[in-house]
């Protein structure tokens, strides 16, 4: 008998295996709840708040793009700079000839909280405008749509935040643009579930009033970092937060050096434990992983098995749905990226997802063994 009871049920597992592949994979799920169109004609006046963290060359770098934006409105440009900091002085002292930028500073004398905080608290509180767009010094718009598109997929009567979508600048290694693709889409999902986890974008579009009648950063002061996921993570609701993922308006983030990139991982293991809706967005992580590396497995496994019983029909029906399974993956994760207009290698995305687990393993594992006080302002 061709068809045995071995041939079948190895068939029936395969397939089994390889749908629910499809089903809990990030790249399928519902990543944006807001849309808008390229008329400018009609929008409200805004505050851009740029954070420049001591990096007065991005800086120079982005700042011209800024200024360039085309958006019809009253549009206040601010820059937060450290006290002392020459270079930021000269960029703005040459740009300040030929446009309007309000400056202001952080004190060196400031102790006991987080410096990028105090900036963000300064740069608000100087915003004229109800709407507030913040930014790190390191961020470039795609376009010079990018402000008035996210203006408009902000609905005034309703929402009082919107979350941009970020990648890495070219060039860049492929595995670094993905990890950064890859958490976007479980914060994207969780705001648009109504249940924001944080946001791994430096920039960020709310109501000024939201900040300020919630207290800013109060209860987060002394944690160094993770300004983004802490505001996304305790003011953003499902019927006032919007994502938008139009290429257009997207923001380019300077690509991080390896150092910066692992830091930067590390401390994010520490601000997620401050974070609510944490347990949710971990177990949708941990379901995807273990189906993912569970697939793998199983049709390897009914193949290998298949094999040494001479049972070739269920060896060709494993390695058939092998293959389909890497096809799957590709084909979902390429709609996205090509949706979003992010430069990855489509082909290395079943590496890369295999590679991700390990990755925020061993980023774990640096987190569990680095002093936590290199976590907090609060020094012992």
């Amino acid at each position: 008998m061709i068809f045995d009871t071995f041939t079948i049920v190895c068939s029936l597992v395969a397939l089994f295996i390889l749908l629910l592949a499809w089903l809990f994979n990030p790249f399928r799920r519902r990543i944006f709840n807001a849309e808008a169109n390229e008329d400018t004609t009609d929008n409200p006046p805004l505050s851009l708040v740029i954070i420049t963290q001591g990096n007065a060359q991005a800086l120079e770098e982005n700042l011209p793009l800024w200024l360039t934006q085309r958006y019809n409105a009253d549009l206040q440009i601010i820059v937060v700079t450290d006290e002392g900091d020459h270079y930021a002085d000269d960029v703005l002292k040459r740009i300040a000839t030929t446009h309007d930028i309000h400056r202001t500073f952080v004190p060196q004398t400031s102790r006991y909280m987080s410096r990028t905080k105090l900036a963000v608290t300064l740069g608000v509180k100087a915003a004229h405008h109800q709407m507030v767009m913040l930014v790190n010094a390191d961020c470039s718009p795609a376009s010079d749509l990018t402000l008035a598109l996210l203006v408009q997929a902000n609905n005034p009567s309703s929402c009082t935040m919107v979350m941009p979508l970020s990648h890495y600048q070219e060039p860049c290694k492929g595995f670094y643009q993905f990890e950064h693709l890859h958490r976007s889409l479980y914060y994207m999902h969780s705001a648009v579930s109504g249940a924001a986890y944080g946001s791994n974008s430096n920039s960020l579009l709310f109501c000024k009033d939201m900040f300020m009648q919630g207290q800013g950063f109060l209860g987060s002061l002394h944690l160094i970092g993770g300004e983004y996921e802490i505001l996304t993570n305790r003011y953003a609701t499902r019927e006032e937060t919007s994502v938008f993922v139009n290429p257009k308006a997207q923001l380019i983030q300077q690509t991080p050096s390896r150092h910066i990139w692992r830091n930067r991982a590390v401390a994010a293991w520490e601000i997620r434990r401050h974070l609510k809706h944490g347990f949710i967005t971990r177990l949708t992580y941990i379901t995807d992983q273990t189906v993912l590396h569970l697939s793998y497995i199983v049709l390897i496994g009914l193949a290998v098995a298949s094999g040494i019983t001479q049972h070739w029909i269920s060896l060709g029906v494993a390695a058939f749905l092998f293959l389909c399974l890497l096809f799957t993956r590709i084909i979902q994760a390429r709609k996205v990226i090509r949706q979003l207009d992010i430069k990855i290698n489509t082909f290395l995305i079943p590496i890369y997802e295999l590679r991700i687990i390990w990755h925020n393993a061993m980023t774990a594992l640096l987190h569990k063994f680095t002093d936590k006080n290199e976590f907090t302002c609060h020094k012992l």
